[in-house]
């Protein structure tokens, strides 16, 4: 889809009566970029191998362990006004150990908005999995009686594994971020904000798989619990954290270790322009200054070096570096960044 160089979208996908773009049938080695899907009545873009398309005619034929969906790379790319998902990549079924796992994973980049149900879902995506600088807005809006986890901002489903940073989550009508892959996995830099807008739900939920690390994230305004842990959870950690205007904060759950975080109401942690959805720190948040030694991401959510000041911030911004609303990424100005990312 690059097209003519980054002035504008290559391909224009729209009013499909089923998925925008369907990668299936053994596709591996994909790379989707600088495309925008909308208007489809199912998924936006569509890339697994399912179960009946590794066996012949007989039933007979290639077992997970014989064929890997490898390097699944989709970036700067707009999907909006889908039917149901907006970014479908792997199976959700990995615990029936047939559909085909997934290795070298990158979602990048891409604007999701007005989803039917989930705007990114990752399944059965066990090695090397980035999940990084994505806007998903406004998911969960289809009147589809469907239970609340699949309304939610971005999934992790079984089998999943990796690191899941710089993104903004907006406006999920469940969740903003549900996680029930492996663990291992690490969550970052990212701002979830106005979740739980049609039920009562969770900013993140991390529902299974232990050793996880959630450090650096801001947490605004769920209706429901600020960051909610599994009771079965064994190991990781969640620190430097902000949780701010929730129902309800809970992170005593699971056999983890939660320190150095902030909660409290929206005013007392002193952002720029909470209102406007703009959570960078003012200079006298008690976020500044305040985080671990160690152990902090080191860059923040606009990729802004950590630490600005004599220490890290809690967060997912840094003090001190640009001030403004996050930029979202568009065909225009981010040329400049594709031929250092592609080969990265």
């Amino acid at each position: 889809g690059t097209g003519d160089g980054g002035t504008q979208y290559g391909f224009e996908v729209y009013n499909s009566s089923s998925h925008g773009i369907l990668a299936g049938a053994k596709t591996r080695y994909l790379e989707i970029d600088y495309v925008e899907v909308h208007n489809t009545r199912n998924l936006g873009i569509h890339s697994k191998t399912a179960f009946s398309e590794i066996n012949d005619a007989n039933g007979n034929g290639t077992v997970r362990e014989e064929w890997v969906q490898y390097g699944t790379y989709i970036h700067h790319s707009y999907v909006h006004d889908t039917g149901r998902s907006g970014m479908y990549i792997g199976s959700s079924f990995y615990d029936e150990g047939k559909e085909p796992v997934l290795e070298d994973v990158e979602i990048a980049y891409n604007r999701i908005e007005r989803t039917g149900l989930k705007g990114i879902q990752v399944g059965s995506a066990t090695k090397n999995v980035k999940v990084h600088h994505n806007v998903v807005i406004d998911t969960g809006l289809s009147n589809i009686n469907i239970g609340s986890g699949f309304r939610v901002g971005i999934m992790v489903n079984p089998g999943t594994t990796g690191d899941f940073y710089n993104n903004i989550v907006r406006n999920a009508r469940s969740d903003g971020i549900y996680i029930q892959g492996i663990g291992g996995y690490r969550f970052y830099n990212n701002v979830i904000h106005n979740s739980g807008i049609a039920s009562s739900s969770d900013g993140i939920r991390w529902a299974l798989g232990n050793n996880g690390q959630f450090y650096n994230n801001t947490i605004v305004n769920t209706n429901g619990t600020g960051m909610r842990v599994g009771s079965w959870i064994r190991g990781g950690s969640i620190y430097d954290n902000i949780i701010a205007g929730s129902t309800s904060t809970d992170l005593s759950q699971g056999n983890i270790t939660a320190f150095n975080n902030l909660t409290g109401s929206i005013n007392t942690l002193r952002f720029v322009d909470s209102a406007s959805g703009n959570f960078h720190l003012r200079s006298d948040s008690p976020a500044v200054n305040a985080g671990s030694s160690t152990g902090f991401a080191p860059f923040d959510l606009d990729d802004i070096t950590r630490p600005q000041g004599a220490k890290a911030d809690i967060g997912a911004y840094e003090f001190g570096g640009a001030i403004g609303p996050t930029p979202t990424p568009t065909p225009a100005d981010i040329k400049g960044l594709l031929s250092a990312y592609a080969t990265s």
